[in-house]
């Protein structure tokens, strides 16, 4: 895939979550803390589990794509192993699986409010922000720092991870939410 239509794949695919968690300032209160189970999360459970990673990757993006080798011409994005192995386990299908999360990353046993549905929202508004700058990016070059310690993706890898995870958490929250 080259790497402009990779990132206007993942432009559409964050312009798309953006509208799905803005639909959720519909439902009320109740619904959007509700647990189908004990061992299962709420819609804003969900959410808030993004916006903590989104603290940790959004300032990875950036300083990455400030300080990024440039491309000169339109290049194909090749994933790399560590890349095509966490993209791959992140999408979901007919059933999510069940991953454990780290302990810092578990929103559990947090109060919490629409300002995480606004959080989500402007944070991806962000990502939309830096997938433009990343246009002039070599994607294949640069890497990143990922939330596992001693692994590093390509740029491109991360970003997809990143945003595959958004999609996959914003499914399981429009799952918990109906």
């Amino acid at each position: 895939m080259k790497q402009k239509a990779l990132i206007s794949h993942l432009h559409e695919e964050t312009e798309r979550l953006i509208k799905l968690a803005a639909s959720f300032y519909e439902k009320d209160s109740h619904q959007l803390k509700q647990q189908k189970s004990a061992n299962s999360w709420s819609a804003l459970q969900c959410l808030e589990h993004l916006n903590r990673y989104s603290k940790f990757y959004l300032n990875e993006f950036e300083l990455k794509i400030k300080n990024g080798k440039l491309v000169k011409k339109e290049i194909p994005f090749k994933s790399g192993f560590w890349g095509k192995l966490f993209i791959n386990g992140m999408l979901p299908d007919e059933h999510i699986k069940k991953m454990k999360t780290f302990k810092s990353m578990n929103p559990s046993n947090n109060e919490l409010n629409e300002e995480v549905l606004t959080q989500f929202i402007e944070d991806q508004k962000k990502l939309l922000t830096l997938l433009d700058q990343a246009k002039t990016i070599d994607l294949n070059k640069n890497n990143c720092s990922i939330t596992l310690p001693l692994i590093r993706m390509r740029l491109g890898d991360t970003l997809m991870f990143y945003v595959y995870h958004n999609i996959r958490h914003l499914a399981q929250a429009e799952k918990a939410l109906n």
